[in-house]
């Protein structure tokens, strides 16, 4: 492995401990200063695979669909993931104390679900409805008791609506109603009580073909909407924990006259930054807002996007090391022991 690379891949991952050493979480699992932790999806041959371990990692463990159970009520037992039935898998997504990987999983025509397991493979588990369609990446919830996602309500991918469910008693929600949330970006408050989410609308004509996004915020406990700011121009791909700051995708010209997308913080209502000047593809905050994982589109002459964690303040980037093709990542501060 490149010196270089190295040297900062492990200042990151010790500026990650120390930067989240304070942070507690529901699960007491004592907190271990390692390198990112990564979840990848692929496909394999013709079979989508899930695979996880550290950032710069040679090589990861396949985290295999075997023994999954499903406690949701009312759903149809013919529709239980294995590695034999599964046709795509979604983006990973892996909870705050890094021990719980989330990610929807499809065996069937208009259908997906999510599954849960530990990132050893032990207690799978389905947990959403598994005769609709899961329309994003679910969202954990700080202390890993809920998750937060769009699915269908209608036939066909119609009528996208935001859902919890909660993994302790095992029950499925619907907060919303016909808000068609295609693409919709969600992010748990710390404590629980607030979901933020995007909601797209028309595109601008200052920026053509982009998209206007909405950041809405909704009482869990009562259904309760607040519009908290309207008009931002670009892709939201992730909302940070207070709701104050955003990152988007947004089209960029280039010198050649082409366009491209750059990824940009935004703070709801005041300053933008630009992290990516080109090519930025989809990012997602990591745990305590400071860090994220990046997507790069491929290089001119590559047949992989480039996969990388930043640390915003100062844009230091380490690499996610081995990830081939069109895969899907995300990424975590270790702090549960294997």
């Amino acid at each position: 492995m490149n010196t270089t690379l190295r040297s900062t891949q492990l200042s990151l991952a010790l500026l990650l401990g120390a930067a989240l050493a304070a942070c507690s979480d529901s699960t007491n699992e004592p907190i271990v200063e390692r390198q990112p932790r990564v979840a990848i999806t692929v496909f394999e041959g013709t079979r989508p695979i899930l695979l996880a371990g550290d950032a710069s990692s040679s090589s990861r463990t396949r985290i295999h669909f075997t023994g999954v159970t499903d406690p949701i009520p009312d759903n149809l037992p013919g529709l239980i993931p294995s590695d034999e039935n599964l046709l795509a898998l979604g983006a990973p997504s892996i909870s705050a104390n890094c021990w719980r990987i989330a990610v929807v999983a499809t065996v069937a025509y208009d259908q997906s679900q999510i599954v849960v397991m530990n990132r050893n493979g032990s207690g799978s588990e389905v947990a959403s409805i598994n005769t609709q369609i899961v329309g994003s990446n679910p969202e954990w919830s700080l202390d890993g008791t809920k998750l937060a996602y769009t699915m269908s309500t209608k036939p066909n991918f119609g009528g996208l609506d935001l859902f919890v469910t909660n993994l302790t008693t095992h029950t499925v929600t619907r907060l919303t109603t016909d808000e068609r949330l295609d693409l919709a970006a969600m992010r748990w408050s710390i404590d629980g009580s607030v979901i933020y989410y995007t909601r797209r609308r028309v595109s601008t004509t200052s920026v053509p073909g982009e998209w206007v996004t909405d950041l809405v915020r909704i009482n869990v406990a009562t259904g309760a909407e607040q519009v908290v700011a309207s008009g931002i121009v670009g892709n939201v791909t992730a909302i940070s924990r207070a709701g104050t700051r955003v990152l988007l995708t947004r089209r960029v010209a280039t010198t050649g006259g082409d366009s491209t997308e750059a990824l940009i913080e935004s703070t709801v209502g005041g300053s933008e930054r630009t992290l990516v000047g080109s090519g930025a593809v989809w990012a997602r905050y990591l745990r305590d807002d400071t860090h994220a994982v990046i997507v790069q589109a491929a290089q001119a002459g590559t047949d992989s996007n480039q996969y990388v964690v930043m640390e915003l303040a100062g844009k230091t980037t380490a690499r996610i090391s081995n990830v081939a093709g069109e895969a899907k990542v995300d990424a975590c501060l270790d702090f549960a022991p294997d």
